[in-house]
């Protein structure tokens, strides 16, 4: 079982090594793509910072293991990996440009969406691992006091994010329709997970605490 979550893993590494690199070659066949250059500044940024996070993986034993990289984590990583792809190529491809306002939305989205992310991750410490949005034990801090599921948030936050930031829409409606229903899922699934683990203890932080959004509709 280990085995195969280590080269599970190094499909996600090797995935944010590839796709800076295919972003180079469409920059070097494309060159008449306008601000090619950038875009590819960009890719490794968010490639970067994806790559810090993979190998920022807790180290809880309170989770079930073999749930660790069940199918809708695989299905959401594979689906993420699709929307760079998509991303890149159509940026390239359909020769997308960078538009003030896009940018300055998706820009702010996406630094928010890290910040809520770090945050969370933050709070968890040891407890967080990177398939999986709550670690160790049910925290009542952080971005915990106010909803659930803070990473898987700024998880949906970023991914539609950095789709609008180079005004790829096909990619953002590929992130809407196909990544963000896949996220949703695995949460309904993992909160199946943890009130196994959990008991009562997580039906009432579920009681007490809004899925997303930090407040509750009357």
């Amino acid at each position: 079982m280990k085995n195969k979550k280590f080269g599970f893993k190094n499909i996600i590494s090797i995935s944010k090594i590839i796709i800076p690199i295919l972003a180079v070659f469409l920059k070097l066949k494309y060159p008449d793509v306008e601000k090619g250059w950038f875009f590819i500044y960009f890719i490794l940024l968010v490639s970067l910072f994806r790559l810090i996070e993979t190998f920022y993986e807790g180290k809880s034993q309170e989770l079930d293991k073999k749930e660790t990289y069940d199918v809708w984590f695989k299905l959401l990583v594979c689906s993420y990996i699709a929307t760079i792809l998509l991303m890149t190529a159509e940026f390239f491809l359909r020769n997308r440009i960078f538009v003030f306002p896009f940018v300055a939305i998706g820009l702010s989205f996406y630094l928010s969406a890290v910040i809520l992310r770090l945050w969370g991750i933050k709070t968890l410490g040891q407890g967080w691992q990177f398939s999986s949005a709550i670690g160790e034990i049910i925290k009542h801090k952080g971005p915990y006091k106010y909803i659930r599921h803070p990473l898987y948030l700024g998880l949906m936050i970023e991914v539609l994010a950095i789709t609008v930031i180079p005004s790829t829409y096909y990619a953002f409606f590929f992130a809407l329709f196909v990544v963000v229903p896949i996220i949703l899922i695995k949460t309904y699934f993992e909160e199946k997970r943890l009130i196994k683990l959990f008991g009562d203890e997580y039906e009432k932080f579920i009681f007490q605490r809004p899925a997303f959004i930090p407040f509750k509709f009357r």
